[in-house]
């Protein structure tokens, strides 16, 4: 009993040597009425007493605040650029990386709150397999929507991949030549927490390309993993389709999303428009200006 009480001890004197080394000293730190080191600097403990049965009282070492706070922003520093390079690697479009919900205009309120609570959501969508289809005009916001839910799934620490379907093939033919890390990329596609497919039905109306379409979503569906999907076809588009391939799709979409409409008017063209109408101003005015 005595060897492993001494055992104990010797153990806890080089943790506490570990943790000595790791915190910092300062010339500011002094000894408080019960001769317990106390941070110059924050004003808490570095140390404290403890008295532990078999072994009796002994002095060990405890973070102050102010290295609690290094550490913990230290950590979240780490945290921000790991999530960043997750980014890069996996959210294929530059400007889907900087999306956010705090960025939302308001014009679809009703819309943001739906897809910010599926968001903070998520385990539960997770566990249920429930996916969603954003659609409507172009420009509405869809893929702000979606990039937005990525990011903040990202944020999250869930493995999210956002792509498309064109993406998909590009890639995929260009490891015609190494079935291996096509096999690889394939499966994370299917393994991911989330994988969103942006602009679908924008990629050519071919059978190799229908059929392409239906191997990623099929793929996804056999996963039991939730998939996003963003499409600027119309809700009769989707419910009635033209050709029996565009049929194969969509019901299974329909088995695995909900359908939400972003509707409104193109952000895009308001965008131009009012960027025209500024250069506009701003080239009348200087006119008048050359004209004096």
């Amino acid at each position: 009993m005595e060897n492993s009480a001494a055992f104990i001890s010797e153990i806890l004197d080089v943790i506490a040597k570990n943790v000595i080394n790791n915190q910092e000293n300062s010339d500011k730190d002094y000894l408080n009425s019960d001769g317990l080191i106390i941070c110059g600097n924050c004003g808490t403990k570095k140390q404290t007493r403890i008295n532990i049965p078999q072994i009796g009282v002994k002095i060990l070492p405890v973070a102050c605040k102010c290295y609690i706070e290094k550490t913990e922003s230290a950590r979240e520093k780490q945290r921000i650029y790991e999530n960043d390079q997750l980014r890069k690697q996996y959210i294929e479009f530059d400007n889907c990386r900087r999306y956010r919900f705090g960025q939302d205009d308001g014009r679809n309120a009703n819309i943001s709150a739906i897809l910010r609570k599926y968001a903070d959501n998520y385990d539960a969508m997770l566990k249920k397999n429930t996916g969603i289809v954003l659609y409507g005009g172009i420009g509405t916001g869809k893929t702000f929507y979606a990039g937005c839910i990525a990011n903040e799934l990202i944020d999250r620490g869930f493995a999210v991949v956002m792509t498309s379907v064109y993406l998909i093939t590009e890639y995929t033919d260009s490891f015609a030549k190494n079935q291996h890390k096509k096999d690889e990329y394939m499966e994370h596609l299917k393994k991911c927490d989330c994988l969103i497919l942006d602009d679908l039905a924008t990629e050519r109306d071919t059978e190799f390309m229908n059929e392409k379409v239906y191997n990623v979503i099929n793929m996804r569906y056999q996963s039991g993993k939730p998939l996003i999907v963003t499409t600027n076809a119309s809700k009769q588009d989707i419910l009635d389709p033209k050709n029996i391939q565009r049929m194969r799709i969509y019901d299974r979409l329909a088995e695995m999303c909900k359908l939400i409409e972003v509707s409104g008017e193109s952000r895009r063209i308001e965008k131009a428009n009012q960027l025209n109408a500024d250069f506009l101003k701003k080239y009348t005015k200087n006119a008048q200006d050359w004209s004096g």
